[in-house]
């Protein structure tokens, strides 16, 4: 009596491969969905700061907060802004800054003056565009003191999607 010596238990090789196949299909769709679902919060996150930027701004104005250092407002305060740079070294950076009368007397209009050494970054994959036909190395928002209006300088954007901000 002959004994079978193979015992044929397992998968076959086109069943291991069709299963690698939905494997690797579900998780390059997955991936690719992640990455989507990154970019979409490091936007989000960025506008949400920027809103927060120009509110503070927009408040301190309002309240006609002067900062107390002496290196920081000297005469009158005229307002603050929050400013946008687009390009060169700083690329993609925003900071608020105060402006008042006295800080440099022979300049007009006065000079502006930074509220914190630090510039604020977007995230990486977002950035600042500007409107217009020539496009510009810095656009800004100032809140001017008492008028209750602004000026703004160019609009803000970002590539790929595309997020906006309307200033009130």
């Amino acid at each position: 009596m002959i004994r079978k010596i193979f015992n044929l238990k397992g998968f076959t090789l086109i069943e291991l491969i069709i299963v690698f196949t939905i494997i690797a299909i579900l998780s390059a769709s997955g991936f690719a969905a992640f990455v989507l679902y990154s970019q979409a919060q490091s936007l989000s996150n960025d506008r949400e700061n920027i809103v927060n930027i120009l509110n503070l701004a927009k408040a301190n104005t309002t309240s006609q907060f002067k900062p107390t250092s002496l290196t920081k407002c000297q005469g009158i305060l005229e307002g603050y802004s929050v400013v946008f740079t687009t390009s060169g070294a700083s690329a993609n950076t925003y900071q608020l800054y105060v402006r008042c009368s006295g800080n440099d007397p022979g300049s007009t209009p006065p000079r502006e003056v930074k509220m914190n050494d630090n510039p604020y970054k977007l995230s990486k994959g977002v950035t600042f565009t500007t409107s217009g036909a020539t496009p510009m190395n810095v656009s800004s928002v100032f809140y001017p003191v008492l008028t209750g209006g602004i000026d703004v300088k160019n609009l803000i954007g970002s590539v790929a999607n595309c997020s906006n901000i309307h200033v009130e």
